[in-house]
């Protein structure tokens, strides 16, 4: 019975992964619609709606993504 609570808590997390990577505001975690356009852009990404979509940034990109965030002073959502 247990065993059958940690898979369904365990499928839960995992259907709820992110489909859109953004910029976010340090300290008040709001989204920087500009940089996350400039990183997408650089990350060769398609930047959509004020989201850069995820499937579009493929590992190497996604850690590119990630950088230009921090370079920016920003956090990411990925």
């Amino acid at each position: 019975m247990q065993f059958s609570n940690i898979f369904l808590l365990a499928a839960a997390i995992f259907s709820t992964s992110a489909t859109a990577c953004k910029c976010l505001h340090s300290s008040t975690k709001e989204p920087i619609p500009e940089s996350t356009e400039s990183c997408c852009g650089i990350a060769g990404g398609n930047y959509v709606g004020d989201d850069c979509t995820i499937d579009s940034l493929q590992n190497n990109n996604l850690y590119d993504f990630r950088i230009c965030c921090a370079y920016r002073s920003a956090l990411e959502d990925c």
